[in-house]
């Protein structure tokens, strides 16, 4: 059975595509990343805000009954946050989408390499937020810069190793890859 075979696994982690992706990124110190096994997901936040909103529905309960004022007080408050909140949403979602340019590179799901407008050094970390497409699946992940050559004028071409991911979302990319490479088969063959 090929699914059990670990060697297959490995295949599908270094097989390479062309592809156009969107790709946002930010430079990263390392020290940032210290205890943090994956980059943080916007859904790590939501689910966090929900246990607090929980928690906050209780407590004004319980207010309201002990200080009637002070509960409406409370209250208030607590909607004045959650509009500021779904308006940082908003504006993140908006930001995220413009963030995103759409770029060729070679992809796999150990790594990739592109062109930039910034010169990186090898051996930057970069915190990557990749948009496979057609979906609009997102995949999060850290990346090292292990080259950077000047390609054009005002541009470089890098190679980053991915670390960091989760196993979703590498097997998502690996999906994505599989489809992908399937696809640019059966296309050349018309």
């Amino acid at each position: 059975m090929e699914a059990d075979n670990p060697m297959s696994d490995d295949r599908r982690r270094f097989f390479r595509i062309d592809d156009h992706i969107g790709v946002s990124y930010q430079v990263v110190d390392e020290n940032e990343l210290i205890g943090q096994h994956h980059p943080p997901r916007q859904s790590d936040i939501f689910a966090l805000l929900n246990d607090l909103d929980k928690t906050i529905v209780q407590e004004l309960e319980e207010l309201k009954l002990r200080d009637p004022k002070l509960g409406v007080l409370m209250e208030a408050f607590d909607r004045k946050l959650n509009a500021v909140v779904n308006q940082l949403e908003i504006d993140n979602y908006l930001v995220q989408r413009i963030a995103h340019k759409v770029k060729q590179v070679n992809i796999s799901a150990c790594g990739m390499g592109l062109q930039v407008e910034e010169p990186l050094r090898e051996g930057d970390l970069l915190m990557v937020d990749l948009v496979l497409i057609p979906g609009n699946i997102n995949i999060f992940t850290y990346g090292r810069v292990i080259s950077s050559e000047a390609a054009a004028a005002e541009e470089y071409y890098i190679r980053l190793d991915f670390f960091g991911m989760s196993t979703t979302d590498q097997e998502l990319l690996i999906q994505h890859i599989v489809r992908r490479q399937s696809y640019l088969i059966r296309s050349s063959w018309s």
